[in-house]
C-alpha cells in the first residue's frame, strides 16, 4: 500500500512546501517570462519569403550539413523551407531530405538554440534538440504512471524568467524536487497557449546534491 501511496504523499509534502515557502515570502506563486508580449507580437508578425535561387541555396545547405552530422542545423533549414512560399514539389523533396535526420544524441549538439528563440518562432524549431539548464518547479507526480513539471530557465528576478519549458515523463521520477537545478536534454515539440515550450524525450541531469 505504502508503494502505491508514495507518489500521492511527495505530491502533498511540495504542496506543503509550496504553502510554506509563501508564508515567509521566499517562493514567488505564478511567474512570467521577461518580454513575452513583444516575443509572441514577433511570432505573429514572422513570414518566410524566398526566391527561388535562396531555396535552392538553403536546398543544398541542407545536405552538406546532413552530410556533416549537424543535426540541428539542417533542422532548422527544413522547417524553414517548409514553411515558407517554397513550391509543393521543392517540399516534397525537403521531406525526403528530412527523413534523413538523424536521432538526436546529448554529446553532440551542434546548435543550441535559447528558450527565447523558441518563444519567437517556435515552427523553425520542430524536433530541434535543446540542452536547457533551469529549476524545478509545479512539480506533480501521477502516482508511478507520469512525472511532469516545469523548468524555469534563468531568472531576470523573483518572479520573471527568461522561459518557462513543460516536461512530462513516464514513470515516477523520485529524485525530482521543486527547487532541483537540472539540465534537461530533448526534443522540442511546440509551443503552448501559455508559452511554455513543451520538450518531448526528455533526459534528466542532475545539476546540485
Amino acid at each position: 500500500i505504502f508503494f502505491l501511496l508514495y507518489p500521492s504523499l511527495i505530491n502533498i509534502a511540495q504542496k506543503y512546501q509550496q504553502i510554506r515557502f509563501r508564508q515567509t515570502g521566499s517562493l514567488v506563486d505564478s511567474y512570467s517570462i521577461q518580454d513575452i508580449e513583444k516575443l509572441v507580437e514577433e511570432r505573429q508578425k514572422y513570414s518566410i519569403k524566398l526566391t527561388e535561387e535562396e531555396i535552392g541555396k538553403k536546398f543544398e545547405m541542407i545536405k552538406d550539413l546532413l552530410y556533416e552530422g549537424k543535426r540541428n542545423q539542417a533542422l532548422m533549414l527544413i522547417n524553414e523551407l517548409l514553411n515558407s512560399n517554397a513550391s509543393e514539389q521543392v517540399k516534397e523533396h525537403v521531406r525526403i531530405l528530412q527523413s534523413f535526420v538523424p536521432l538526436p544524441n546529448p554529446q553532440n549538439i551542434d546548435y543550441n538554440p535559447s528558450c527565447r528563440d523558441v518563444l519567437k518562432t517556435p515552427f523553425l524549431y520542430q524536433d530541434v534538440s535543446i540542452s536547457w539548464v533551469g529549476t524545478v518547479a509545479n512539480l506533480f507526480f501521477n502516482q508511478r504512471k507520469e512525472t511532469s513539471f516545469d523548468l524555469l530557465i534563468n531568472f531576470v528576478d523573483e518572479a520573471t524568467v527568461e522561459g518557462i519549458a513543460t516536461i512530462k515523463m513516464e514513470g515516477f521520477v523520485s529524485e525530482l524536487r521543486n527547487g532541483r537545478k537540472v539540465r534537461i536534454f530533448g526534443k522540442v515539440a511546440g509551443v503552448q497557449i501559455d508559452n511554455k515550450v513543451i520538450i518531448l524525450d526528455p533526459q534528466i541531469q542532475y545539476l546540485d546534491k
